[in-house]
């Protein structure tokens, strides 16, 4: 009996800390895209500049497991955001959200790694991560 309310309890806490990664509703009127700084824990930070043809983001530096997220509002979602991002002497630049691509989800999830850039539409699918862009030299 213990066992089944620590389970259900546990169950509670993780629905209501992790956000649903389902395919967007009709009411849903924007979608956010993560890049997740999943370099090795000895790595210095990770520098990363987003943009689209209408707006920049200055270089923001992510530490180690961070999340840096920005939201895309269904009237943007014709813009490209493409974003750059710059690990000890490498670079990598893609389209972080493209509405063509990605306008059905509700998060786009980008792991940055030591082999390159990385997506998945359910951070919590460990098997579902795909690697989509290598480092340039």
């Amino acid at each position: 009996m213990g066992s089944t309310v620590r389970f259900l309890l546990l169950a509670l806490i993780l629905f209501s800390v992790f956000p649903s990664t389902s395919p967007r509703d009709e009411e849903d009127t924007k979608t956010i895209f993560h890049i997740i700084n999943d370099l090795p824990m000895i790595s210095d930070g990770l520098d990363v500049r987003c943009h689209t043809e209408h707006w920049f983001l200055p270089d923001k530096r992510l530490v180690k497991g961070e999340d840096f997220h920005l939201e895309v509002e269904d009237d943007e979602s014709e813009e490209l955001y493409n974003c750059v991002a710059v690990w000890e002497d490498k670079k990598s630049v893609w389209a972080a959200f493209d509405g063509t691509r990605d306008y059905s989800h509700k998060d786009v999830f980008w792991a940055v790694r030591r082999e390159g850039v990385y997506l998945n539409y359910n951070a919590w699918d460990k098997s579902g991560w795909k690697r989509m862009f290598e480092w340039d030299a």
